[in-house]
């Protein structure tokens, strides 16, 4: 439906949060953050986001007979993965890291996420549905934490348009 537009604004929600500079402190390299997967060689630490398919809640309609709201449920995914850095363990880094994160888009205890700005829709509400690490093997530890992005979604009909 609007995935190219979200997966925008969770970038540009990246960047405006300084998560960069947030994971560079524990070494590893930019880019940081990875669209679905990163390259098997990209060192550590670094985020992956998953963007699924939306779910429609509501249709009504819009302002004119042109104009069509729906409101939208999207669940994304980001796995953080670390490694030991210095003292601090891979689980320790991963979630230090999903701290960072949970401040920029939700479900951290004393911070409030960032609106989302995204073409074509009006962010509603970004729910923190689930948050939880991994070891993934005896060096790498690997942290995810998920969201419902709710959205209004404007759709515009070019077929009902009069000539």
């Amino acid at each position: 439906m609007f995935e190219p537009q979200l997966h925008k604004a969770i970038a540009q929600a990246w960047v405006d949060g300084e998560l960069d500079d947030a994971f560079s402190q524990y070494g590893g390299k930019s880019p940081y953050f990875f669209d679905t997967v990163a390259n098997p060689e990209h060192p550590f630490p670094f985020c992956t986001v998953n963007i699924e398919q939306s779910t429609v809640i509501t249709r009504m309609s819009g302002h004119d007979i042109y104009e069509h709201h729906a409101t939208v449920d999207v669940p994304i995914r980001f796995e953080i993965w670390a490694e030991q850095v210095g003292s601090k363990s891979a689980k320790e880094v991963a979630y230090l890291l999903n701290e960072e994160v949970s401040k920029v888009f939700g479900g951290h205890t004393t911070e409030t996420e960032l609106e989302l700005n995204i073409d074509g829709g009006q962010h509603i509400c970004t729910m923190h549905t689930f948050s939880q690490g991994s070891r993934m093997d005896q060096r790498v530890y690997m942290w995810a934490i998920e969201y419902t992005v709710r959205v209004d979604a404007l759709f515009k009909n070019p077929r009902w348009e009069l000539s």
